[in-house]
């Protein structure tokens, strides 16, 4: 569990008043919850990073699978850590969802749904207006079409299918190195909404708008784990775009 996490269960304790209410939290409440959050948005930013390169990886070497589903949890990472920029804590007391956000004044709401999804909603509720959410993928919103996949990928797909490719790496598959590099810095309208290269090009995307909100909360680098660095080196994926790119990491 996050200590933001911990720290929001425990506010919802000191604050509840009954069954379903709860009053306002203090300044002191909201500051520290805004410290933590920070936090573990930094830990999440080099999460959704490590498990895109673990993703990339995999496609290299033709494990299509789970590069799904780890595609889908770098975008889970992201999409987490920036909420958490923006103040915004979902977390459990017992078996129920509730969320919180880090303003003095705020109440505990009682919310639905599992982890992933309610994160996906309330994303798209405080990112409602961003070019990210701005377009469908094969008929989806964007992270319901990256959710239908990893659930394909994950539950559905029995045997899997690899070493076969996937559609969904058939094209970037081809020429990885270049396809990286063309992610890392292509608009929005090129790559990123288009299915034959969504599954890597939009969580990308989505770690470098981490990426730039990241730059406004800290000074220092969030440094990378050179294991992964590595890693992706060896498959001869680690593009000079990555560090161009993404300066709120630290790859040396």
């Amino acid at each position: 569990m996050l200590h933001s996490d911990q720290l929001s269960a425990t506010i919802a304790g000191r604050t509840r008043t009954g069954n379903r209410q709860f009053s306002p939290i203090t300044s002191g409440d909201a500051s520290a919850l805004q410290r933590a959050q920070n936090s573990d948005a930094f830990s999440l930013a080099h999460s959704s990073l490590a498990s895109f390169f673990e993703a990339t990886l995999g496609v290299s070497r033709d494990r299509h699978t789970w590069a799904i589903v780890k595609y889908y949890y770098s975008a889970y990472y992201a999409c987490r850590a920036l909420m958490l920029l923006r103040g915004v804590s979902i977390f459990y007391l017992g078996r129920s969802p509730f969320s919180l956000s880090s303003h003095a004044g705020s109440i505990v709401n009682r919310e639905g749904g599992n982890s992933h999804t309610l994160t996906f909603e309330k994303f798209s509720q405080q990112f409602s207006a961003d070019p990210i959410l701005s377009q469908e993928i094969g008929g989806l919103p964007p992270l319901d079409w990256l959710e239908e996949n990893r659930n394909l990928a994950s539950y559905k797909a029995a045997p899997f299918l690899d070493p076969a490719p996937s559609a969904l790496f058939n094209k970037p598959a081809a020429k990885l190195r270049n396809h990286l590099s063309a992610y890392l810095t292509c608009d929005l309208s090129l790559y990123v909404f288009d299915p034959d290269h969504s599954m890597i090009a939009y969580p990308l995307k989505l770690i470098i708008k981490l990426n730039d909100e990241l730059r406004q909360f800290r000074l220092t680098k969030i440094q990378v784990t050179n294991h992964y660095v590595k890693m992706l080196g060896s498959a001869n994926c680690f593009v000079p775009e990555f560090a161009k790119t993404l300066t709120a990491y630290d790859f040396d």
